[in-house]
């Protein structure tokens, strides 16, 4: 096997297992539950399964769009109406997947739908020589044609060996 199969292999591996975390944590937000619960439940699964977290599990409530982190002794709890985003990373040997889902607990339907939308049409529009700023657009037009804006200080981005946040960067 040469060495790019095994690079290959060793984000297959990640990304599968990130995703089967993913799902399997995810399906832990509901209301009532703890949140410092959910999240060492499933970082616990990610160790259980082999792997190392690239980042500790990121699960952002409501208005904050991403990276909030629970602390030791964080008391919240999932609620009605939560709109919550859970984010994952996960690596082997260094080669990380990153991947999130969000966990509508109330009546945010239209602006799910708007986010899942915009991200099918960046997802089909990726081919060789695409432009990060085109892919970017994509995401903008699409979030507002259902009425919304993107948040401006957030990004896609690449992933390298023990780099999270790698180029090219996508803008939504």
């Amino acid at each position: 096997m040469s060495m790019d199969d095994r690079v290959y292999d060793a984000y297959r591996e990640a990304g599968a297992l990130a995703r089967k975390v993913l799902r399997r944590g995810a399906g832990l937000v509901k209301e009532g539950v703890s949140l410092l619960e959910m999240v060492e439940t499933t970082e616990g699964m990610v160790v259980e399964e082999g792997a190392q977290l690239a980042f500790p599990l990121n699960v952002s409530f409501n208005e904050a769009a991403a990276h909030d982190t629970a602390m030791p002794g964080d008391e919240r709890t999932f609620a009605r109406g939560d709109l919550i985003k859970v984010d994952l990373g996960v690596h082997v040997d260094g080669y990380i997947a990153d991947t999130a889902m969000t966990v509508d607990l109330g009546s945010h339907g239209p602006l799910v739908e708007a986010s899942r939308a915009a991200l099918d049409a960046a997802i089909a529009a990726v081919r060789p020589g695409i432009a990060a700023g085109d892919l970017g657009a994509i995401i903008q037009s699409k979030i507002e044609e259902h009425g919304y804006k993107t948040v401006a200080n957030l990004t896609g981005h690449g992933l390298e060996r023990y780099d999270l946040h790698a180029k090219p960067m996508i803008p939504c």
